[in-house]
């Protein structure tokens, strides 16, 4: 996850470099121009003379946003800026002395509560986590789609069959036979304790007796809004994008070799792979365009120019090197979030540039 976390004062800064330290991959943090804190890293330290500015040019750019201040200045400077629980980003809040992490925002798509929990355990503070199906321990079905990376369609059923979940056995699950790595879904819902059941989705039925289902469906078995049976959530695979950057003259295997272990690392195989994506020099290296033929999908390339555009965009961390013999300073980040644009604004990073044996990958869930 690409995160942020912006703090306005001496104690909220020492804070966030600490939040830094105990993140997995780290994170940017954000400080006023006139704010001098003796001892503090400056890698990755980003500026700002105003934090509503600084606030909203971030909200698109990163997962998680971490704000270090009173929940009243977060809820404020952020309200003009929201758009949607399906894409907005996680937005954490904390106190100075990192006593409580709040859940503020996007909390079961988003990951909110998972991040607010996971960072309280880190940091030794209380997690504040206030949706309902949180605290009476159940799994709503928009949080069980962020954990399996999956989009829940139509956004205006989210509603009904998260308050479904707080009245047991009101709820089916179905997976189509269709489904793609359909035997991995349905052992992580008995993993979850979820009980799941085969269904044919062109027959999928409507729900009797007021009770609701949750279908994990391809793409390609969306029906149109209109036809969308009530009290159904439709839960279909994001797709998975792979930017990889690499040495000249690297072998198919070596690029295989480090796509399944960036795949293994965030509990999937290279045969979730939707696209990969780098940059158009490579667009001739043998290596990558086997390894894209071995995995069956395709592999597009982008000119420097627009890597760049992606780099400055998203505040990417680059390399001379790179940028010296490529042209951008940055290819497998920049390529996977230029790849997700075509179709449509918003991606999240499952795991960010990670190297490998003269190879470079990024993984890019599309929301």
């Amino acid at each position: 996850m690409r995160t942020a976390v912006f703090a306005l004062t001496e104690q909220g800064g020492m804070l966030a470099q600490r939040i830094k330290g105990v993140l997995d991959g780290g994170a940017e943090v954000y400080l006023p121009d006139k704010l001098e804190i003796a001892g503090l890293e400056r890698e990755n330290v980003h500026r700002f003379s105003q934090v509503r500015a600084a606030l909203h040019q971030a909200f698109p750019q990163y997962d998680v946003l971490i704000c270090i201040m009173a929940t009243g200045i977060v809820v404020r400077v952020l309200a003009p800026v929201l758009r949607d629980k399906l894409t907005d980003p996680a937005v954490l809040v904390c106190d100075e002395k990192g006593q409580f992490v709040i859940s503020l925002l996007s909390g079961h798509i988003g990951g909110a509560n998972t991040y607010a929990c996971r960072l309280a355990a880190a940091l030794g503070a209380q997690p504040v986590v206030t949706t309902a199906t949180d605290v009476e321990g159940e799994l709503a079905p928009d949080a069980l789609a962020e954990k399996l990376a999956l989009r829940p369609w139509p956004r205006t059923h989210i509603k009904v069959l998260n308050s479904a979940v707080l009245a047991p056995g009101e709820i089916r699950y179905l997976v189509s036979e269709d489904l793609p790595h359909k035997e991995y879904y349905l052992d992580q819902l008995r993993r979850l304790g979820l009980k799941a059941d085969i269904c044919i989705c062109s027959e999928l039925p409507q729900p009797t007796d007021k009770k609701c289902q949750v279908a994990l469906v391809p793409k390609e078995q969306m029906p149109i809004f209109m036809d969308a049976p009530e009290r159904t959530l439709y839960l279909v695979p994001r797709r998975l994008i792979a930017g990889i950057g690499c040495r000249q003259g690297v072998s198919k295997e070596l690029v295989l070799q480090a796509l399944d272990a960036a795949c293994e690392q965030i509990g999937r195989d290279r045969s979730f792979i939707s696209v990969l994506a780098s940059a158009s020099i490579k667009e001739h290296e043998a290596g990558l365009l086997e390894a894209a033929e071995a995995l069956g999908v395709p592999i597009n390339f982008y000119d420097p120019k627009v890597l760049q555009q992606q780099i400055d965009a998203y505040h990417l961390m680059e390399s001379k090197f790179v940028l010296k013999n490529v042209g951008a300073g940055n290819v497998c980040e920049a390529a996977a979030l230029r790849e997700s644009l075509n179709e449509g604004p918003g991606a999240r990073f499952a795991l960010p540039k990670t190297k490998y044996d003269k190879v470079t990958v990024a993984l890019l869930w599309q929301k």
